[in-house]
């Protein structure tokens, strides 16, 4: 596999053709997504530290994992000489990236009374973030979203700790459950694909299940329901209310792949979720349109222009930005 796939999935630019590509090469080999998490740990530390004396060191260890590129490539291609990007060169200014030691000591912590801490964290605004764990379990982290789980997953049960919201497509293990522990509640899972949403601030959480089956605990590990695919789960630790609703869990959790979708919603929302997406004001003439009503889909990731191209096509009216 090319580097630059990796680097397009870093940065939210794969297409779901390239991240399936993307996962199938992690699941060929344990060396494959061991390179991939130290590739991914050196990225999410540009963002951890600015320490730009650590640029010697940073220039060894990303040369040290070219040669190790090149030797996975040579045991798929054999004899083959490869033409590659360096990383250095697709990461530019080395000195803006910091010591990955010094990452590793401050966000892996491990000592000999210390079990290794492994922590993710999506710090980059508007943007999705999707790792994968050591059992093929995809996550999809929002912005501000941590994701932390220990070096004894997959020993007994697999628990990883969230803060933020995050969709999961877990792997199934009935003998390892998947549990997603917050500061105020708990979702139990075998195999399913569902979103969790902490606000820890305001010791509220949600949960939307879109296929499967969980439990949704307080944070005593007391069932509270067990869901069903298209169930969204209101939870609130102060009240101890818990509200269920039925929705479309599809709809809901589209985020993940930067895609608003709208339906059954009239113009005024429309216009209402675009100035809110791109921190604008929109102006659009509605007068024949508030009886409407519209199913309305964008990309959150793409320009303004074009989300403002789709709802003309849509409603025949241009829309201007108010300055």
């Amino acid at each position: 596999m090319e580097e630059s796939l990796i680097y397009k999935h870093l940065t939210s630019q794969t297409t779901s053709e390239e991240e399936s590509e993307l996962l199938s090469w992690l699941e060929a080999s344990s060396k494959n997504k061991q390179l991939f998490f130290e590739i991914q740990a050196i990225w999410d530390a540009r963002y951890a530290f600015s320490d730009k004396s650590s640029s010697v060191d940073l220039y060894n260890s990303l040369i040290g994992m070219n040669k190790r590129l090149d030797q996975l490539e040579a045991e798929k291609r054999k004899s083959k000489n490869l033409k590659r990007k360096s990383l250095i060169y697709l990461w530019g200014n080395i000195a803006a990236v910091i010591l990955v030691a010094v990452f590793f000591l401050a966000k892996y912590a491990v000592s000999s009374n210390s079990e290794m801490m492994y922590t993710y964290t999506n710090l980059l605004p508007d943007s999705v973030k999707q790792i994968i764990l050591k059992d093929g379990t995809c996550v999809w982290l929002a912005t501000n979203a941590t994701i932390t789980y220990s070096g004894e997953y997959l020993d007994k049960e697999r628990v990883v700790k969230l803060d933020g919201l995050a969709f999961f497509e877990v792997t199934k293990d009935a003998s390892h459950p998947f549990i997603v522990k917050t500061k105020t509640f708990k979702v139990k899972v075998l195999g399913t694909s569902f979103a969790v949403n902490s606000d820890n601030a305001n010791h509220k959480g949600e949960a939307v299940l879109l296929k499967g089956s969980v439990q949704f605990e307080n944070k005593e590990g007391e069932g509270l329901i067990k869901m069903h695919p298209g169930q969204q789960v209101l939870y609130s630790e102060k009240s101890k209310s818990l509200e269920v609703n039925e929705i479309d869990a599809k709809t809901y959790t589209l985020w993940r792949f930067h895609l608003v979708s709208l339906l059954n919603v009239s113009i005024e929302e429309i216009v209402s979720s675009i100035e809110q997406t791109y921190k604008v004001q929109i102006s659009i003439d509605s007068t024949d349109l508030k009886h409407h009503k519209y199913n309305f889909y964008y990309k959150d990731c793409n320009s303004l222009d074009d989300a403002l191209e789709k709802l003309f096509y849509l409603t025949g009216e241009k829309a201007t930005i108010i300055q």
